[in-house]
């Protein structure tokens, strides 16, 4: 399947790169992510999304190159690539006495995470205001889109220890790896974007900036490397400690860091689907569209 899709990419870019009804583009704006490690209780953040703490220090900056191709009614289909970073900090979590509050356990758990990410994928945009009428007038052009699609995105989770960044997904810090536990994570894996925003085009037709709204649905529960139940520390003990005892202590370190240790099988996260979402302007400029033309017309085959 991934092949399958790699495959479409490259003849679509090819078949973008002969296109007169061609769009470049590039963006920059925030990344924000969700998963276990959000913050739950930041009282300096009364905004709260999906029952968490909208927490501006997680805000990352993000980045994104695009080419489109404009079909001769109101759709397109562009090929997309973004550069971004996503964090997570169970430390965010203000102090909490009830033992039961979600905030409580979170602080104890005392995880971490960074990671940067990148991504690719195709996505198929309509644009319902984006009539031949419209276009041929000689006036700014505000045009709504909505918009989804499939692709690949990268990452690698890691965390600082003892001042220094260590990559958590070769540790196995749940037991991956380990006899009678789950393999590692990918660190590839699919991503299905769904797209909605705001594009203002200019009179020639051929500049454009664009509000732009993200949401990735993925398929993996291991962005932030926090998903199950905290292993059988003598588990680790027998595969590490003797053959590699600096690895053994690294793992020990990171897979439970608590304020209070906690005892083997015991939560560590929920099995949910981590996503992640981005905000950006977006310039665009279509390119040399043939015959002098100042109007790039749409709606020519």
């Amino acid at each position: 399947m991934k092949k399958n899709i790699i495959l479409a990419i490259f003849t679509l870019w090819a078949g973008f790169a002969s296109s007169q009804n061609l769009e470049l583009s590039c963006g920059v704006g925030y990344a924000y992510y969700y998963g276990d490690l959000n913050t739950s209780n930041l009282k300096s953040s009364p905004v709260t999304l999906l029952g968490e703490s909208l927490n501006m220090k997680n805000f990352k900056l993000s980045f994104s190159l695009g080419a489109r191709h404009y079909f001769p009614k109101i759709f397109s289909i562009g090929l997309n690539y973004y550069h971004l970073n996503l964090a997570g900090y169970d430390s965010d979590n203000e102090a909490a006495a009830d033992p039961a509050s979600d905030a409580y356990g979170r602080q104890v758990r005392n995880l971490s995470f960074f990671s940067a990410v990148n991504t690719g994928f195709l996505d198929l945009q309509i644009e319902p205001l984006r009539t031949k009428k419209s276009w041929d007038s000689r006036k700014l052009l505000f045009s709504p889109y909505l918009g989804f699609g499939v692709g690949f995105f990268q990452f690698n989770p890691k965390t600082m220890y003892n001042g220094a960044e260590v990559e958590l997904q070769p540790l196995g810090t749940e037991g991956q790896g380990l006899p009678g536990y789950a393999n590692k994570y990918r660190l590839v894996d699919i991503i299905i974007p769904l797209n909605a925003g705001l594009k203002v085009y200019f009179p020639s037709r051929r500049v454009s900036l664009a509000l732009d709204f993200n949401y990735n649905h993925t398929f993996t529960d291991y962005i932030d490397d926090v998903s199950t139940v905290y292993p059988n520390q003598l588990d680790i003990q027998a595969a590490y400690q003797v053959p590699n005892p600096a690895k053994y202590d690294l793992i020990t370190a990171l897979s439970d860091r608590g304020l209070s240790k906690h005892a083997s099988g015991e939560i560590r996260g929920h099995d949910n689907y981590d996503f992640f979402l981005t905000g950006q302007i977006k310039f665009g400029y279509i390119l040399n569209t043939g015959g002098g033309r100042r109007y790039y017309d749409c709606y020519t085959p």
